[in-house]
């Protein structure tokens, strides 16, 4: 039985994978299995793995698109290892990323999940900064609910596959933030640790869901109600600064878009920050840059990419 599994859910994204399993295949730490999920994808994924699924060196799902959510629950209820980690399709790990976490959690059998800090590249290869990640060590459940936005990547994290019977599975039904609502429900039960090292390379995406006013508007909902079952009083206090920060951040994802009917959306996602939260400096900060020509705002938002705190 192998120590480790390591999750890897991935829609149309063949050349990146080779690259992704590739920093798997070179970690200093072997005791460890490969489950990629693909969740329909249309770009003959299959094929493109055939060599490395027909050595055994990788244990291959497929399953109709459904979403990454439903793919990292089906990785989580076929993997074998007492350690569980993720890596999305995307991102690279450092060599010594497995071997560090697993020294940790062997040592350390009081805590459950540790995370690491990590660095972000664009899609031209461009290092976008280190993401020190300190503030986020401890009981952090009060800190997710004021500050709603990416604590750390999904490929930082390694977690205790029992975990889960306490926690339940991804959450299906959201359409974004589905790694969100996952920490702040193991936050409420348990400490967090941090190795404090650049052990993961993290992909930069915009994101076209903070457009989607729908989707965006649910999963806010089902995250707040989540919240109120969890402790009503402690969301009750911060419900204003949850949606404030919510909503900036859904906002300031889409600046590096040109299109100014996106450029509206992170005009409107900020006004409505700013309603919740008046203190909230980056929802102006969103305002301004979408006024912006398309150069300058670009270089905001690499500045932005490259020293904000949580994204």
């Amino acid at each position: 039985m192998p120590i480790v599994s390591v999750i890897i859910p991935t829609y149309n994204r063949k050349k990146l994978l080779i690259e992704t399993l590739t920093s798997v295949f070179e970690q200093e730490y072997k005791d460890f299995e490969i489950i990629v999920v693909d969740d329909g994808s249309t770009d003959n994924t299959k094929e493109a793995l055939h060599a490395i699924i027909k050595n055994n060196l990788i244990k291959y799902i497929y399953q109709d698109n459904a979403g990454s959510s439903s793919a990292r629950n089906a990785g989580i209820k076929n993997a074998k290892g007492k350690y569980l980690t993720f890596l999305d399709s995307d991102d690279l790990y450092s060599p010594t990323k497995l071997r560090k976490q697993v020294v940790y959690l062997d040592k350390n059998l009081n805590i459950s999940i540790i995370h690491c800090d990590y660095s972000k590249f664009d899609n031209s290869g461009i290092d976008l900064g280190y993401r020190n990640t300190s503030f986020f060590e401890g009981w952090i459940y009060p800190s997710i609910l004021k500050q709603w936005s990416m604590l750390m990547g999904v490929s930082c994290v390694m977690v205790r596959s029992n975990i889960f019977e306490k926690v339940g599975f991804f959450d299906e039904s959201l359409e974004a933030a589905e790694d969100l609502d996952m920490w702040a429900r193991i936050a409420y039960h348990y400490e967090f640790r941090r190795i404090p090292e650049n052990l993961v390379k993290i992909r930069a995406h915009s994101s076209s869901m903070s457009a989607n006013k729908e989707g965006l508007e649910k999963t806010f909902r089902i995250y707040l109600e989540k919240a109120f079952e969890r402790d009503p009083e402690l969301t009750r206090r911060y419900k204003n600064r949850i949606l404030s920060t919510m909503y900036t951040y859904s906002g300031l994802n889409l600046l590096g878009e040109g299109n100014q009917t996106l450029m509206k959306a992170v005009r409107n996602n900020s006004k409505k920050a700013i309603k919740f939260w008046p203190f909230e400096l980056k929802a102006y900060l969103g305002i301004l840059a979408s006024l912006l020509g398309l150069k300058t705002r670009n270089r905001m938002v690499r500045i932005w990419r490259k020293y904000a705190r949580y994204k």
